[in-house]
């Protein structure tokens, strides 16, 4: 990950990543800070940790990885 348009963006607060960030990962995919994620969202949260544990845990998030 050497430029920003290979990372990741909170879709709410619109902030890139940082490794250590903690946030969640819903059912479709999206990763979301955890303290900007909203509980009454209709998908649920199928993960959770930093951001860097996310994306070196989901084989899809592969090109994400340092």
């Amino acid at each position: 990950m050497n430029h920003d348009f290979d990372r990741l963006r909170c879709p709410n607060c619109k902030k890139l990543y940082k490794m250590k960030d903690q946030v969640f990962l819903d059912e479709l995919n999206t990763v979301t800070h955890q303290k900007c994620y909203h509980p009454n969202t209709i998908y649920s949260v199928k993960d959770k940790g930093t951001y860097k544990e996310i994306i070196e845990r989901y084989p899809f998030f592969i090109e994400l990885t340092p």
